[in-house]
């Protein structure tokens, strides 16, 4: 299937959806879709790296777990390459990073150029406590009214969070404890009563959990149903769903939305990133098609609305260094009309 076609599904899929898709918005595509897809990656003038791929938004050593954006700031995680490192994982997509050819992984924190690239960072957080193993990884930042920040990550025992007075600043664990057992890819955003939704991915699906506060959450959906799109006859089976990214948007019309990013994994060992959308934050439509209209697995979706109304979107594409796949962090646009000069 070609980018044209792909990018044509994507668009499709926006423009015949319910209200939460935006299709209630009397406008011409690509501001119809508002945050839907296909998004653009950057090129070289916008980003400020020449290296590929397109949109690469962050120098590459390393392995790279995706990462988000906060105000200025660029948190992922990033683990360096064994010397020595044990044979690969057969059993993972061939351009899935394999993390135990790779030292431990620890949240690094970078900061914006004067494009939209992202300068040297620094370390944020690497494994301490008990529960924890030796990585952390699936770094979410959330700031708060008072300047502090939230980091939510995951590591083995499950879900954890650190907090920083500001986004510059340490991060100290809360806790001795994961706030979710088991889970990985936390993304929190808030529920538009003063309280907190958190989707994680648990078992090849994502869940949701709920909280007052933002630092006790308790599991509302184990699984929200996010349905399976409609497979030509060549179309591989989808498996497994990961790595979500959530935003609250207002459509052109005027609708709060919830805007769920995602990483879908297929049976012919290729994944994708998609989206749901929702009016409540649980009951979800799926969008038909992918985000990305490349050929490239796409993976760790995680938006960022901008102050004019476009929507970022960073996610890994796929890149290998002497032959190991590494994943490289790339961002893209829609509308795709939009530029940054």
């Amino acid at each position: 299937m070609t980018r044209a076609m792909l990018f044509a599904l994507a668009l499709g899929g926006a423009s015949f959806g319910c209200a939460s898709l935006g299709a209630e918005a009397a406008f011409p595509d690509p501001i119809q879709t508002s945050g839907v897809g296909p998004f653009r990656p950057l090129d070289a003038a916008e980003t400020g790296l020449e290296a590929a791929p397109a949109g690469r938004v962050l120098a590459l050593t390393g392995a790279t777990g995706g990462g988000m954006r906060v105000g200025e700031r660029f948190f992922h995680a990033r683990a360096d390459a064994l010397a020595e490192p044990p044979e690969r994982d057969e059993t993972l997509p061939a351009t899935a990073v394999d993390w135990a050819r790779f030292g431990p992984r620890r949240i690094e924190r970078a900061r914006r150029g004067p494009a939209q690239g992202m300068m040297a960072s620094e370390v944020a957080l690497e494994a301490g406590a008990a529960w924890e193993g030796d990585a952390v990884f699936d770094p979410w930042v959330v700031l708060l009214e008072d300047g502090r920040a939230r980091l939510y990550y995951a590591a083995a025992g499950g879900i954890g969070l650190a907090e920083a007075p500001s986004v510059d600043g340490v991060f100290s664990r809360v806790g001795d404890a994961p706030l979710l057992e088991g889970a990985r890819g936390p993304t929190v955003v808030e529920d538009g009563d003063g309280g907190w939704l958190m989707y994680f991915e648990q078992a090849g699906g994502i869940g949701l959990a709920t909280s007052s506060d933002g630092r006790d959450f308790t599991v509302e959906i184990a699984q929200l149903v996010l349905d399976r799109r409609a497979l030509a006859e060549d179309d591989p089976e989808e498996l497994s769903f990961h790595r979500p990214g959530a935003v609250w948007a207002t459509t052109p019309a005027d609708r709060r939305v919830l805007r769920l990013y995602f990483e879908v994994w297929k049976a012919d060992g290729t994944f994708e990133a998609t989206m749901a959308a929702s009016l409540d934050g649980r009951e979800l439509e799926r969008l038909e098609g992918p985000v990305y209209g490349g050929d490239e697995s796409t993976g760790a979706p995680a938006p960022f609305l901008t102050d004019d109304g476009a929507t970022l979107l960073y996610f890994t594409l796929d890149h290998a260094v002497g032959g190991e796949p590494v994943r490289a962090p790339v961002v893209g646009v829609t509308p795709t009309i939009t530029r940054f000069d």
